[in-house]
């Protein structure tokens, strides 16, 4: 596939974002590449679904003035949702929903369902602008990339609000939780991602600890060196860390499943940066333990997953996010931080 097919694709998706690449590209492919015939079309397809879409509602709440109304997905009437109305809040209904469509789209892929988008087969070359030298005496022409960029974003949802990459937590009762909630419920890419990563084709990896609320990360005092300005010397102005500070020796892993050693304990000291994993049993049970993630490991994870079921002798962890993450071997000797696992819900899975 040339560059202007793909330029066509481009600009039709940024017209209606709802479009993949593939219905795109089918849509150009019905029209002999014409973008104002195919842009015809996807704006009466659009008009329609919206048409569809509005007599498709329900209200949560009381009296008039009161509770929040939803739009049902499209194809999805107001009988089919009678039994969520009164369920919970519209933004934890719209959250199961987002998860829900998740899984989905996740065993369609597992699946080899993938179809035949135009970013897994074609190269992604370049991303940026230039200018073709020479060739005339006019000035250099602008040449504009005929690519998008992709980018990944990590998206961990609690029970009372979210974090994108672990850039600042959005409350789900603010109207910014709300608005991007909506967004991600009707498959649109929300507002304040779209405007951080213009022209980009965005990847959303949902990470669910929807069973605890978000903690802020404790303070941490620094521990390096320092020099104070005009000091007479700097041998006598320089600071050092604390002793204390000096990191534990990191337990060896062998290869194969480690054994449980009973009497070893994890130590949770007050002067360092502190947090939590949630333990999930095979029985359904949950236990939140308290962790430094700059020293515990994922070996003391594992030792306090044997602590918590000493009756299941062989098992593996796996966070559960979107998509599960298993916790082996090679892991093990990476501290919680490295790892990514403060506040994670982590589950027992019997081998």
């Amino acid at each position: 596939m040339d560059g202007e097919k793909l330029s066509s694709i481009n600009t039709l998706r940024t017209r209606f974002p709802a479009l993949t690449v593939s219905d795109a590209r089918a849509l150009l492919e019905r029209h002999n590449w014409n973008v104002t015939i195919a842009g015809a079309e996807a704006e009466r397809g659009e008009r329609q679904r919206k048409k569809a879409d509005s007599a498709n509602y329900f209200v949560g709440g009381g009296d008039k003035g009161s509770g929040q109304q939803v739009m049902a997905p499209p194809g999805e009437s107001v009988s089919d949702r009678s039994g969520e109305i009164g369920s919970g809040s519209g933004v934890h209904s719209m959250i199961d929903r987002i998860f829900r469509k998740a899984e989905v789209e996740m065993a369609k892929a597992s699946g080899g369902d993938g179809g035949t988008g135009v970013e897994d087969t074609e190269p992604r070359a370049f991303y940026g602008r230039g200018q073709r030298l020479g060739y005339t005496a006019n000035p250099s022409p602008y040449v504009a990339s005929t690519l998008r960029a992709a980018r990944s974003v990590c998206i961990t949802v609690y029970r009372n609000g979210f974090e994108v990459d672990s850039n600042g937590f959005v409350p789900l009762n603010s109207d910014e939780g709300r608005q991007f909630v909506e967004a991600m419920d009707k498959g649109y890419v929300p507002p304040s991602l779209a405007a951080k990563y213009p022209n980009t084709d965005l990847t959303v990896n949902l990470r669910d600890c929807l069973q605890v609320d978000y903690v802020p990360p404790s303070y941490i005092p620094f521990q390096g060196h320092g020099h104070r300005l005009a000091a007479p010397s700097s041998a006598a102005a320089s600071s050092a860390a604390p002793a204390d500070a000096q990191a534990s020796p990191a337990t060896a892993g062998s290869p194969g499943t480690p054994t449980y050693d009973p009497s070893r304990a994890v130590e949770v000291r007050s002067d360092e940066a502190t947090s939590f994993v949630v333990l999930l049993n095979t029985r359904g049970e949950r236990r939140q333990v308290q962790v430094n993630p700059e020293r515990h490991t994922v070996d003391d994870l594992y030792s306090l997953a044997h602590a918590y079921q000493p009756e299941l002798p062989n098992f593996i962890l796996v966070e559960r996010g979107m998509p599960p993450r298993r916790l082996e071997a090679s892991t093990r000797s990476q501290t919680i931080a490295q790892a990514k696992l403060s506040r994670a819900v982590v589950a027992l899975q019997q081998l």
